[in-house]
């Protein structure tokens, strides 16, 4: 038996893994997990992928930690600092104009009476 396998049934036996109710069969297996695995790597493997905040992190990571000299094994040869700040600001600025608009419409949706007998609750739970 594969050790992976093997793994798997162990956590499910302890309770660490909840494979039983949504994978029913092998193929279950396969249709809904590395489908979309395979799926969402292809997606972010396409050309349009540097237009993500990931990239660019990843970019300026490695423009931070790793040696001048290894700018040539990147695209276009440099590190593009401009173009990452660039993008990365852009992504948060965005960030800040959509989440209060995001934020009103969740607190809208939610009455105070409900959150507050929610977290009453939460907190019987806990204590």
């Amino acid at each position: 038996m594969n050790t992976s396998w093997v793994a798997v049934r162990a956590g499910v036996r302890r309770g660490w893994i909840e494979l039983k109710h949504t994978f029913t069969t092998p193929n279950d297996l396969v249709t809904q997990l590395v489908f979309t695995a395979i799926l969402l790597t292809v997606m972010l493997w396409t050309p349009h992928d540097k237009v993500f905040p990931l990239y660019w992190l990843g970019l300026g990571t490695r423009s931070a930690l790793l040696p001048a000299g290894l700018a040539s094994v990147e695209i276009g040869h440099s590190w593009r600092h401009l173009a990452t700040f660039g993008v990365l600001g852009a992504w948060a600025i965005a960030g800040l104009l959509v989440a209060p608009i995001l934020l009103r419409r969740v607190a809208r949706r939610e009455s105070g009476s409900s959150v507050a007998a929610r977290r009453e609750k939460a907190l019987q739970h806990v204590g």
